[in-house]
């Protein structure tokens, strides 16, 4: 049983490693909404950013994102996460009346100054006979060496009850 499971994890991760999208070239990184996996929204979403920087030097973001069917109204929205500061450019953009397959693009630059790896989060939004359709991809951000992920404080749950982290065994 245990070498069933083994292997079933070792052909899922291989499986999740080829259709992953995330490419390596030169001082960038890309990647995009996975193509695998339980059904997503008719939305594709992808990005390219600076592999790291350096504590204080803008890393330059570029979001794309395009409906798989004809829309009324599309958006794309870079959440940024404190600790992180856009210093130019546009985290959004909208647009009216979009035929499917049509991108829709928009960059700005970040910066931090605390060493560590932030999560960037894109999301994708259409309109289209009065539903509203949205899907959100995680945009890694990694100043310096990367240090450790930067976590949220006081996790709470829907009651207000904090969630105690505990380590897995």
């Amino acid at each position: 049983m245990k070498k069933i499971i083994c292997y079933s994890l070792v052909i899922s991760f291989a499986a999740l490693t080829a259709h992953c999208s995330l490419r390596r070239d030169g001082g960038t990184v890309s990647g995009s909404s996975p193509n695998f996996g339980k059904t997503r929204p008719p939305i594709f979403l992808e990005y390219t950013i600076n592999k790291s920087v350096d504590p204080g030097v803008a890393a330059n973001v570029l979001i794309k994102g395009r409906p798989l069917t004809d829309v009324q109204k599309f958006r794309l929205l870079a959440r940024v996460p404190a600790g992180i500061t856009v210093v130019s450019g546009q985290v959004s953009v909208e647009s009216a009346n979009l035929a499917a397959d049509t991108p829709l693009t928009t960059s700005f630059a970040v910066k931090s100054d605390a060493v560590g790896t932030y999560y960037i989060a894109l999301d994708g939004a259409f309109v289209k006979d009065g539903q509203n359709v949205s899907d959100t991809i995680s945009i890694p951000f990694v100043v310096g060496d990367g240090g450790v992920v930067q976590k949220p404080g006081n996790i709470k749950e829907t009651r207000g009850e904090k969630i105690i982290e505990m380590p897995a065994k």
